[in-house]
């Protein structure tokens, strides 16, 4: 008989790998932090981190955002993914230039 044993918490790094991508992980810790719903009453954080410390998350509702996604619920975008906002508005990628791409 073996016993599986499910971790209390996790750490910020493990829980952007159990979303399976860094980004979606990165979009549901923004959306928690900025409290935009359901995400902000969904992801439960034990201890914030800060200087020197890692922030810890609740295993069970990192679960619950990982089902949520898993049934077709995403995040909402960062900023940066938005259009018109950024460092880079209006600009063109320099791989869709004439000098960009030279064959």
């Amino acid at each position: 008989m073996t016993v599986q044993v499910k971790p209390f918490v996790v750490k910020r790094a493990d829980f952007l790998r159990l979303m399976g991508s860094p980004l979606i992980g990165r979009r549901v810790l923004y959306a928690a932090d900025h409290g935009l719903a359901p995400w902000c009453d969904l992801l439960k954080t034990i201890r914030e981190g800060g200087r020197g410390s890692e922030r810890l998350l609740d295993y069970e509702s990192a679960y619950a955002c990982y089902e949520k996604i898993r049934g077709g619920e995403m995040p909402p975008l960062l900023p940066c993914e938005t259009t018109g906002k950024g460092q880079n508005r209006g600009r063109q990628s320099f791989l869709r230039s004439k000098k960009g791409r030279q064959t």
